[in-house]
């Protein structure tokens, strides 16, 4: 099934289905529930998806930089091998009650912004995060495995019981962020020692 015709025919309740196809810019596609989809390869850069629920979907290498996502839901949902840089995730609403409401896979989400969001249970896999803004973000139970978090900013997040300890290029000033029992690696932390001006040699 093609995106654009859903958004052409009016429809507001999809099932199992497997979605290809592209939305122009601006296109909006606005109030589908799309519940055990797979989005395949969609190219959605630049459109506007407004209060629509996504339940147990899948993206696979799906292009969705600087897509707008107001009022819109996930719960239980994987993207992998997708592009989306310049999203600002924090007008997502998560599901409270799902067991992982957004997992992202070898994803870039460069320049992402997350600030403010609560990212409970949230994974990021293998992806590249780096000048993404966590800012004032609650990162409590958040899964960060093999990441990239060049230039990131984690001013105000809450990081705590967060492990850092398969991801690298990470830095930033403790004393900015909540960070009682966050785990990294010798080396990550002789990076956050920097703030202190102390150097770690061996």
């Amino acid at each position: 099934m093609n995106i654009s015709d859903i958004r052409d025919d009016g429809t507001d309740y999809l099932a199992g289905e497997t979605i290809t196809g592209r939305l122009e810019p601006r296109d909006e596609l606005r109030g589908v529930v799309f519940e055990g989809c797979t989005f395949t390869g969609c190219v959605l850069d630049e459109a506007v998806l407004r209060n629509c629920d996504f339940i147990d979907c899948r993206f696979d290498s799906c292009s969705l930089s600087q897509t707008k996502l107001p009022g819109t839901s996930f719960a239980d949902c994987v993207l992998k091998g997708c592009r989306a840089l310049s999203v600002a995730w924090t007008s997502v609403i998560a599901g409270t009650l799902s067991v992982a409401p957004l997992t992202f896979e070898g994803c870039k989400l460069t320049y992402s912004s997350f600030v403010g969001s609560t990212l409970r249970r949230w994974s990021f896999i293998d992806c590249d995060l780096s000048e993404a803004d966590f800012s004032d973000a609650v990162l409590a139970a958040t899964s960060f495995e093999h990441c990239n978090l060049a230039k990131a900013r984690f001013v105000g997040a809450d990081l705590r019981g967060v492990s850092l300890i398969s991801s690298y290029n990470y830095y930033f000033d403790p004393r900015e962020a909540k960070v009682a029992g966050l785990r990294v690696t010798p080396d990550g932390g002789a990076q956050l020692l920097r703030a202190f001006g102390i150097e770690v040699r061996e």
